[in-house]
């Protein structure tokens, strides 16, 4: 594409076992409008700097996502960056946490939906299965979709609020997960 640029960001102190790197290209289409088609995440072991994973993140049903990543990040696991203010609901560009409160690390990338006139952040959700491997959560990724202010990892449930227009809890919404059966439900 002749009016593309290459971006890269490198994580590295939001896991114990893993850097995130995340590669995406800006693309100015014929209306100078900017967009990313595509968003790929590289999951590196950190022991040996191997690339043990890639994933391409994409908005729902493969559109394009319409923002840049700023290279910002947050992690539960490790503490970085825990307690950093959210600014417009920008949590960062990939936040590590035990979603569905396995022990094992996941994480969520932002995406942005554009519409009628504002934005909400939200996030595709990725889940560590049992392999190792980094496993989309549809339901997380378009059902609860943003990143929960509250996770409760004795109750095992994830709670977000959203404002609007600067007013604070708005919308509320929480979920639960089954730890037995693998599955959440929305409780709130």
């Amino acid at each position: 594409v002749a009016n593309a640029k290459h971006h890269k960001c490198l994580y590295t102190h939001l896991s114990k076992i893993y850097d995130f790197m995340i590669t995406y290209e800006t693309v100015v289409d014929s209306d100078d409008i900017m967009y990313i088609p595509a968003v790929h995440i590289s999951i590196i072991q950190k022991s040996d700097k191997k690339i043990i994973q890639r994933i391409k993140s994409t908005f729902n049903d493969g559109e394009s996502v319409m923002f840049a990543f700023n290279c910002t990040s947050r992690s539960y696991v490790t503490g970085y960056n825990k307690n950093a203010d959210v600014i417009d609901g920008d949590w960062g560009d990939i936040i590590v946490a035990d979603f569905n409160f396995d022990g094992k690390e996941d994480f969520a990338v932002r995406k942005e939906e554009p519409g009628m006139g504002s934005t909400v952040e939200s996030c595709n959700f990725y889940i560590q299965n049992e392999n190792g491997k980094f496993v989309k959560d549809v339901y997380l990724s378009t059902v609860m979709e943003l990143l929960p202010d509250t996770i409760d990892t004795s109750k095992h449930i994830l709670s977000e609020s959203s404002s609007v227009g600067g007013n604070p809890e708005i919308y509320k919404q929480a979920f639960k997960y089954n730890t037995k059966t693998h599955k959440w439900q929305r409780i709130k």
